[in-house]
């Protein structure tokens, strides 16, 4: 029933953003897609971090979080409570989030430079593919620290220490676990913000009446795709950034043989409605804040401010 009331709420706002997006005329540069992409990650993330937090302890089951106050007694105790639940690793997220989808973003502007000025759909969508994967060099590390930042058992530790413990392990390396699983999820990801829900609309037709109402349809459609079809590869991610030592999760071919067997093929899928509701929110949000060149336009108010 959650899961429902949380899938609605991401389509809600996902309405909402839809009716203001506009595609820019000018072309972006380097440095402003830099900056839009580091600007809508790190929003992105302050506002789903609970979503990622609950989908972290249905994969994990051993990263839950105490209760910082047992039991609330005024309005201020119970946000204290969520905020100590659900923003555990936010700080963490929001840091590494920025260069992820910064450079997400740009990577995917200069690589589709390679098939020229006049640009299919497939081409561009083919570049995001290339950019999100190769962005899992950042988000690999990130997503395991905050994984870790997340542990119970580590709940009083500061980030430092958390970065001193993982590098005890085997060094970079261990940094870098599950980076094939990150990385082929993070190249789905990127295309469905990128130019998923155009060449979902190019591909099949949508004739609503509406070309908002196709835009938000061909928008749902593409997040919810990505996310269940990648499924399997961030709950693979999950399992091998846990394991720092790699007994059990050793590699990409060996986590999913261990998973099938220790938990079935069920397993592949767990957490999957709390990142759905993620992705649902986040491939419009940061379509949005990337089209309409927040960042940019923050900077730009910031300077005029400074400069009266």
């Amino acid at each position: 029933m959650k899961g429902i009331l949380i899938l609605c709420l991401a389509v809600s706002v996902q309405a909402c953003a839809m009716e203001k997006i506009e595609t820019p005329k000018r072309k972006s540069s380097f440095i402003e897609e830099l900056v839009n992409g580091g600007f809508a990650g790190c929003l992105e993330v302050l506002i789903n971090n609970p979503l990622i937090v609950v989908k972290n302890d249905l994969i994990v089951p051993q990263v839950k979080k105490t209760e910082a106050i047992t039991q609330p007694k005024s309005f201020t105790d119970m946000m204290k409570v969520f905020v100590y639940k659900y923003y555990k690793g936010c700080g963490t997220g929001m840091a590494s989030m920025i260069p992820i989808t910064a450079f997400q973003n740009s990577m995917a502007l200069v690589l589709a430079q390679q098939y020229g000025s006049e640009k299919t759909l497939t081409q561009e969508a083919s570049a995001a593919m290339q950019a999100g994967t190769l962005s899992a060099l950042l988000s690999s590390p990130a997503d395991l620290l905050v994984l870790q930042r997340q542990n119970a058992r580590f709940a009083t530790e500061f980030l430092f220490e958390t970065v001193k413990r993982v590098w005890s392990e085997k060094g970079l390396r261990t940094f870098y676990r599950g980076i094939t699983a990150t990385g082929l999820r993070d190249g789905c990801f990127t295309v469905a913000y990128k130019s998923g829900g155009k060449l979902l609309q190019e591909q099949v037709p949508l004739k609503s009446g509406s070309e908002k109402v196709d835009g938000l349809i061909a928008s749902l459609l593409v997040a919810v795709l990505a996310s269940v079809g990648s499924q399997p590869l961030d709950v693979i991610s999950a399992k091998m950034k846990a394991d720092l030592s790699g007994q059990t999760f050793k590699s990409f071919f060996s986590s999913i043989y261990t998973i099938q067997q220790t938990e079935g093929y069920a397993s592949f899928m767990k957490g999957c409605s709390a990142r759905t509701a993620r992705i649902v929110l986040a491939v419009p949000l940061l379509n949005y804040l990337t089209a309409n060149k927040a960042g940019m336009s923050l900077v730009n108010t910031t300077k005029a401010v400074f400069e009266e």
